[in-house]
């Protein structure tokens, strides 16, 4: 059934839905081509479609190594056709028998570039179609001989032995098809070594998918019955149709299908339906025959059932930290509680600033007796470089100034007094909806009238925004997964980057289907600002989590990026770009390299999230003891880093010192907290709480107490009440196994 849906699909799909006919159709089309999963087969995703044909024909056939081992000999299975029937099949056997040669021959005479029979003159897409008709031909034959011989079909024969030999070849068919795919696309002069890794990367996910997809089926078709399709069916769409309306997260119709067909499995299952057909009676003893043997387990299945408890532990615990970082951004914005993470303080011509708590950066000044920093032979390759007249040092100034609060006036005071009017006036702007409650995205620009160029800074994550750390992981939580994998599969670590990055964009495609993909918008307010200064030049900057967004909206638009110990994002890049304002956009990987600059400190564990691109300045870090701590992250740390090997380039730093201290942040949080746990209403609900979780627990031991023990002569007397129970044990017979659909069944 999966693969009679997929193959008409994949014949229909790419002639009605491509960019060139798509246009000029309806919007019911263009709906259906754009939205539905209809769109993962069309030329935009080449490397799926053909991954997806390729699954589906090693699929087929082992379904036809399927058919040919369990039916019956021919023989013993034609046996009561009729004549009508048995020169149909007949005729239609050897139909597929002639088409099937000589698309074999046609097939091997492409690759020498051969005419020699009547489907040389097809195009390469009437050429896929044409093998795509010839397997569903096949599928249908087998299906009929199937449906014909089963009458004639008695029992499964149980032989664990024959079973075991069956799945080694169905385990043979599966390495052998793939092996053919691999080879073929490693020799192929358009594809590649690469190109045949992706491939066979996407098959190995795509056909147990298929597997799962095709069991499912074989279940509800064994537990099928009238009263299901009358009942249980319509329930299931009505109470699909109630969630897929209530629910807020998302419009796709996707849901719906899935909530129906999973209910009105759950609906077939705990119904385990007493009369079943006589095709189904014979499905379910052929599933209850394969199950394997409880008391003697597979070897290894202990260690992989504690590591499926184990991997499911752990996304339970990851989903439980997005939740709770989700709530508690939805409160933080109700009580509109945003405190401010970085502090800033002008002190005896000096600038003392103090991040979170943990981390202070005191920069002094320079005047006629505390002389600048000088470096007369620079240390880094890149202290020279310029971007529009400004050096490393000042845009790490600016990066830095993003971090203040946008409702303050320190920003303008702290970037004017560090550049002392040598670059004349610098007007800062906040955009209008960068407040600290009003955007996700908190940036700011500073306009250099003198060298008419403008330094847009874009905040990195803020400890005291939630929605800072939902976002975080959303953009990059595909790339640690895989990093994590590579560890316990060391064999990952040979993908090439372009295969990370085509797997991401197909999951983020998949669960965009039901409305969980990325949020593009999040940084889209800062797009729609960049490509808007068109009078200028623009130079994008930002530190942690604000230089990845930078250098994201830069390689979209063009511009220049020098960024600040930023996570990878070139696996990520084709999830990050692929639909922007909701309208889809080509995916061009060379512009990841372009007029992108970025400073990676030693030991910071934030830069090895994904791939780096673009030209990157490896940096030494001074407290690398202290890197689990984040303080090789720290933007203050790099400041002074920089500084001490490159000087100060406008003469106006005289001193730098760089702190990092984690038990600041418990000095600088003990008064918020004694603040706020010493208002009454903290007390009212810590005394509601215990009065509760204390009546709870009274009335359990209370209901306890009170349930008396039964007395073996009072649970003899219940048992043999005669108006309870009228038969005895030794009354009572075994049902017959296919009555219980699902015990020992393998599904």
């Amino acid at each position: 059934m999966p693969m009679l849906i997929i193959l008409p699909s994949l014949i229909m799909v790419p002639s009605h839905c491509s960019s060139a006919v798509l246009p000029g159709s309806s919007s019911l089309v263009q709906a259906v081509c754009e939205e539905s999963y209809l769109k993962l087969l069309t030329d935009e995703h080449p490397v799926f479609q053909r991954a997806l044909r390729i699954s589906t024909a090693i699929a087929i056939c082992q379904f036809i190594q399927l058919c040919l081992e369990i039916l019956p000999r021919w023989r013993s299975a034609l046996a009561g056709l009729g004549t009508i029937k048995t020169f149909l099949l007949g005729g239609w056997l050897l139909g597929m028998n002639f088409l099937g040669g000589l698309w074999t021959i046609e097939w091997s005479a492409r690759h020498f570039g051969l005419k020699i029979t009547p489907l040389s003159d097809l195009t390469n897409y009437q050429w896929e179609i044409f093998g795509m008709a010839l397997l569903v031909g096949w599928i249908l034959w087998f299906l009929a001989i199937t449906c014909f011989t089963l009458p004639n079909v008695s029992e499964c024969d149980s032989n664990k032995k024959a079973l075991c030999g069956f799945f080694e070849r169905l385990k043979f068919t599966f390495v052998v098809g793939q092996g053919i795919v691999f080879f073929r696309a490693c020799v192929h002069p358009h594809m590649g070594f690469v190109h045949a890794q992706l491939e066979l990367t996407i098959i190995n996910l795509l056909l147990p998918s298929i597997y799962v997809v095709s069991l499912i089926c074989l279940r509800m078709v064994s537990l099928l019955s009238v009263r299901a399709v009358v009942i249980d069916g319509p329930l299931a769409l009505g109470i699909s149709g109630i969630v897929f309306i209530g629910s807020k997260m998302t419009e796709k119709p996707h849901v719906f299908v899935v909530v129906s067909l999973f209910l009105f499995d759950r609906f077939l299952r705990s119904e385990a339906a007493s009369s079943l057909s006589e095709m189904g009676q014979t499905l379910q003893q052929m599933l209850q025959e394969t199950s394997s043997d409880k008391k003697h387990p597979l070897l290894g299945h202990s260690a992989a059932k504690k590591f499926v408890y184990l991997a499911l532990a752990i996304l339970l615990l990851f989903v439980g930290a997005i939740s709770g970082f989700s709530v508690l951004s939805v409160l933080q914005k109700s009580a509109k509680w945003f405190p401010d993470a970085t502090s800033l303080k002008y002190e005896d011509n000096s600038i003392h600033i103090h991040h979170t708590g943990v981390v202070k950066l005191h920069l002094g000044l320079a005047n006629e007796t505390n002389p600048a920093i000088t470096v007369d032979d620079p240390l880094y390759a890149s202290c020279s470089n310029r971007w529009n007249g400004l050096s490393l040092i000042d845009l790490a100034f600016f990066a830095e100034a993003a971090y203040f609060n946008p409702l303050s006036n320190d920003t303008a005071e702290f970037i004017s007094t560090i550049f002392d009017n040598e670059l004349g006036d610098i007007h800062v702007h906040l955009p209008a909806l960068n407040t600290k409650t009003g955007s996700k995205l908190d940036f700011f620009e500073a306009y250099i009238p003198k060298l008419n160029t403008s330094v847009i800074s874009v905040r990195g994550t803020d400890i005291w925004r939630f929605t800072d750390f939902v976002e975080d992981v959303k953009m990059f939580f595909e790339p640690v997964v895989f990093s994590v994998l590579s560890s316990i599969f060391p064999t990952i670590r040979i993908w090439p980057d372009v295969t990370f990055s085509t797997l991401i964009e197909l999951y983020s495609e998949m669960i965009g289907l039901f409305g969980l993909q990325h949020e593009s918008w999040y940084y889209h307010e800062l797009l729609d600002y960049v490509t808007s200064r068109t009078d200028r030049k623009v130079v994008l900057t930002g530190h942690s989590m604000g230089g990845g967004i930078a250098r994201l909206v830069g390689s979209i638009v063009g511009t220049p990026s020098v960024t600040f110990s930023p996570p990878g994002f070139v696996q990520s890049y084709s999830k990050l770009i692929h639909h922007i304002g909701g309208m889809s956009m080509k995916v061009d990987r060379t512009s990841l390299h372009h007029r992108n600059f970025a400073v990676v400190p030693e030991y910071d564990p934030i830069t090895m999230i994904d791939a780096q691109a673009g030209m990157t300045q490896k940096i030494s870090c001074d407290t690398p003891h202290l890197s689990m701590q984040l303080s090789c992250h720290m933007l203050e740390g790099t400041i002074c880093n920089l500084v001490e090997h490159c000087g100060s380039p406008r003469r106006r730093i005289s001193s730098c010192l760089f702190e990092h201290n984690i038990a600041g942040a418990t000095e600088d949080m003990l008064p918020r907290v004694l603040a706020t746990i010493s208002k009454p209403e903290i007390y009212v609900s810590f005394g509601v709480t215990v009065s509760i979780v204390l009546s709870m627990l009274l009335r359990r031991r209370h209901r306890k107490m009170r349930t008396p023990l039964s007395s073996p002569t009072h649970r003899s007397r219940k048992n043999n009440l005669p108006g309870r129970f009228p038969h005895s044990s030794r009354d009572l017979q075994p049902p017959h196994p296919s009555l219980y659909v699902r015990r020992n069944s393998v599904i």
